[in-house]
């Protein structure tokens, strides 16, 4: 068995740049494309630490950096109870999906009527 097949646990405050991240929840509840990615600058870096996370899942294999040492103080429970804000990509997103079901919901309605139409054009 490799190392590498084992999942990799780090704490929020020991990310950095460079590292691979592998989000373990719902696509909804974060403003990035994928739940998996490299973070490439400071940016994603803070929306990463703001998540409210208490372990974050890496792959070292595909990190172009080492976690951070993890810091000894107690300072990871306030950081999770602290209340998330909705930035304007997380509405955005929100926005997104509202619509995307909407259509969806839409052509179902769609689908019903031309399944009765057939019907009744069987019929006659």
């Amino acid at each position: 068995m490799t190392l590498s097949s084992k999942p990799v646990y780090i704490a929020p405050e020991q990310l950095q740049v460079g590292i691979f991240v592998i989000l373990e929840m719902n696509w909804l509840d974060h403003d990035f494309a994928r739940n998996s990615f490299k973070i490439k600058n400071a940016e994603q870096l803070a929306e990463l630490q703001r998540l409210g996370l208490q372990r974050i899942q890496v792959d070292p294999s595909r990190s172009d950096a080492r976690p951070l040492p993890a810091s000894t103080g107690g300072s990871a429970p306030a950081a999770v109870a602290a209340p998330q804000e909705d930035t304007p990509a997380m509405l955005a997103k929100r926005e997104r999906v509202a619509r995307i079901l909407e259509q969806r919901a839409a052509v179902a309605q769609c689908e019903t009527q031309f399944i009765k139409a057939a019907a009744a054009l069987k019929d006659i």
